[in-house]
């Protein structure tokens, strides 16, 4: 008995560490979810990143 249910919880492991892996790749993956939804926000918020971009130069007086 004690034998079947250790291999059933390693399979069980091993199966959840691949589905979990599989669902950080869609979403955190060079072409995932997050990363696409980024450059969306970046396509249609130039204007905004470029005033940003602007403000956060530091100038020195002399």
């Amino acid at each position: 008995m004690g034998n079947n249910t250790l291999i059933k919880g390693v399979v069980i492991g091993i199966i959840s560490l691949i589905i979990l892996t599989i669902v950080m790749m869609v979403l955190v993956g060079k072409n995932g979810i997050i990363n696409q939804e980024i450059k969306k926000y970046n396509d249609t918020h130039v204007e905004e990143n470029s005033e940003r971009q602007n403000e956060e130069v530091v100038e020195i007086k002399k």
